[in-house]
């Protein structure tokens, strides 16, 4: 007994050690019975110190950073419910300076923010400025991650329950105790009162809950208000949308590769997946470079994961692409190479905050549920994935691998789906044609026949059908080559758009386009972005009469040479219009000419590429004998051969 009744005081000893506080809140409860008048329980006692509410130092502090934050993935519901907590507060629960300052701030930018909801951080501190001095704040407030978001709205729902168990403590111990103390004939009087009692508490409760849906996946008519904020900023947002230096792919794209969507490339093999993949990697980083991580705190990172080719191999591709044709190997050195990057202005961090990371995986090493521990390992180096490249599908394995072809191509593009959707980002591949389209291509490549794309539709996605239906965006890839009015060849990258889950401009959008080659690169797709008009063609057929509408268009048109003119070498060479960067051929000029890409002259003296030459001439010169007709054409070959031979 003697050491039970030592160890007891001990025991009392330890649970009140916060005995001031214990102390004060009965005193507070015992004022609140007091001061209780009926049913009203809307505001918490003025008496109630604020930090017994859970409002502390650190976490008013958070608070302040919370309500002027543009983390995207802050509520709107959470905003307007801590305006209610804030509104049912005052001056006098605040027991300090520090804590009266924060107050005053809050409650100041809590209005500001319900009225200019997508107000910017420093739009809101100017107008908060213009009503108090923020001045002693201002060391307080801090970038908030997505963690700490998640945080401040579970504390902002924590303190919302403790002032609604505040209110309701005292009236239900009270109505308990009378409905314990009453006499047996009166108690079946009070079960009414008691239900709708717990029935209040109850949704009172439920009402400090707030959805963590956003804009994208909850709508309510009763709070259109609200989600029209939320779908307005999201949709105007510079990273609603990675736009790429391609102005036909960017109309295929609706504006650009969307958050949450998944977009396949299909092409045959060996003719231009990676090449594309690489080409978009390169173009996305460099055209998004205002783009806004949703977390703040955090810089933005594009990633690629190959499992086709080594990193090696990409870093070559880039510097090939950047510098339209140059080779990384022909440097003398590395510091020769960085400045040839720098040069072409690819750098991270000095103009453009958006980091590039190449992750290598061997074939089916990894399933897609590495792309959250990628993701996760990125974020804790302080960068958020905006977007993922994958190379290419049938190399990784889903989550579920069942080692059915059919079926595990779909739940690859599914898993893509999950990841794109929970990461709000889009992510990017590529996949095989099937054997038919390959036959279809070769038999129109083997009639000299252009517009390749047009004869392979989604029916040559054969097993890859099933990766079809789960996909928002599937383009066609078949590159060509094009040899225009002078013998000059041209490489195209075709892209058709074969489905869509996205808008697109369905009266002004073309929806097969041929994007140019720089003419000094095998690799580097033409960037058109910006420019006054487009660089891509909706037809590699071009008629008599576009040649001719070409060529009048032109400012420095010349006359059909004269013989004496090709003769004398004296023809004036003249730049190819419509195709930047090409270099200028010592041609002749050909006007008002019927020309039909038909006759393909070998040069001895060269690689058997051959050019092309004019079938025959327009009506005023068809009078003329064939003796002075092949005459004609035998000087234009040589004129033009000598050009060859200069280059």
């Amino acid at each position: 007994m003697h050491c039970k009744h030592q160890k007891y005081p001990r025991q009392i000893s330890t649970r009140e050690s916060s005995k001031g506080d214990i102390i004060m809140a009965k005193s507070t409860q015992e004022e609140r019975r007091k001061k209780f008048k009926g049913n009203d329980l809307s505001k918490p006692m003025q008496s109630v110190e604020a930090r017994l509410y859970g409002l502390s130092e650190p976490i008013m502090e958070n608070l302040c950073s919370y309500v002027i934050a543009e983390n995207t993935n802050i509520h709107r519901a959470a905003i307007k419910k801590l305006k209610e907590v804030i509104d049912c507060l005052d001056e006098t629960n605040f027991k300090t300076q520090t804590m009266l300052l924060k107050f005053t701030f809050l409650k100041v930018a809590l209005g500001i923010r319900v009225k200019n909801n997508g107000a910017s951080r420093l739009t809101m501190l100017s107008m908060i400025d213009n009503l108090i001095d923020i001045k002693p704040i201002e060391p307080f407030l801090t970038d908030l991650s997505d963690e700490t978001v998640s945080s401040i709205e579970q504390t902002i729902q924590q303190i919302c329950n403790n002032m609604t168990m505040d209110n309701y403590a005292i009236k239900m111990r009270d109505t308990f105790e009378n409905y314990t103390n009453s006499d047996f004939r009166v108690k079946n009087q009070m079960f009414n009162p008691i239900m709708n009692l717990v029935g209040s508490f109850n949704n009172d409760m439920r009402k400090n809950k707030f959805d963590t849906d956003d804009a994208s996946t909850l709508f309510r008519l009763s709070s259109i208000k609200d989600s029209l904020y939320d779908v307005h900023k999201f949709i105007t947002a510079p990273s609603y949308k990675l736009k790429t230096g391609m102005v036909g792919l960017n109309n295929m794209l609706g504006g650009g590769f969307e958050k949450g969507r998944v977009y396949c490339f299909f092409g045959l093999p060996g003719e231009g997946k990676t090449v594309t993949l690489e080409n978009l990697l390169y173009q996305i980083w460099k055209y998004n470079a205002d783009y806004k991580t949703m977390d703040p705190t955090k810089k933005p990172c594009i990633v690629l994961l190959t499992m086709e080719n080594f990193v090696i191999e990409y870093i070559c591709a880039i510097y090939h692409i950047i510098t339209r044709g140059k080779e990384l190997k022909e440097c003398a050195n590395a510091d020769e190479a960085l400045a040839e990057f720098a040069r072409c202005q690819f750098e991270y961090g000095k103009d453009n905050p958006i980091e590039i990371v190449i992750k290598f995986k061997p074939v089916m090493s990894v399933n897609t549920d590495y792309l959250y521990q990628l993701s996760d390992e990125l974020k804790d180096e302080g960068f958020e994935p905006i977007c993922l490249i994958q190379d290419y599908l049938m190399r990784i394995r889903p989550s579920v691998w069942t080692k059915d072809q059919y079926q595990d191509l779909g739940t690859v593009v599914n898993d893509f789906k999950t990841f794109g959707t929970l990461e709000n980002i889009p992510v990017i591949t590529a996949s095989q044609l099937n054997r038919g389209a390959v036959k279809v291509t070769d038999e129109s490549r083997s009639k000299l026949k252009h517009n390749l794309i047009k004869n392979v539709t989604r029916a040559d996605f054969g097993d890859s059908i099933n990766i079809d239906r789960n996909l928002d965006g599937s383009i066609i890839i078949i590159p060509e080559l094009w040899v225009d009015a002078r013998g000059l060849r041209h490489k195209f990258m075709g892209m058709k758009l074969v489905k869509h889950r996205y808008p697109i401009d369905e009266k002004k959008t073309d929806t097969s386009i041929y994007v140019p080659y720089y003419d000094s690169s095998q690799i580097a797709f033409m960037e058109d972005y910006g420019l006054a008009s487009p660089v891509y063609k909706t037809s590699l057929d071009i008629s008599e009469d576009d040649i001719i509408d070409q060529f009048s268009n032109f400012a420095q048109m010349q006359t059909v040479p004269t013989m004496n003119a090709l003769s004398q070498n004296t023809a004036m060479p003249v730049e190819q219009p419509g195709l930047g960067n090409i270099p200028i051929q010592p041609t002749p000029q050909q006007e008002e000419i019927d020309i039909k890409f038909s006759q393909i002259v070998e040069d001895d003296k060269k690689e058997p590429e051959g050019i092309v030459v004019c079938e025959h001439v327009p009506q005023k010169y068809k009078n003329i004998s064939d003796e002075e007709y092949n005459e004609y054409i035998d000087a234009v070959i040589h004129h033009m051969m000598q050009g060859y031979n200069n280059e």
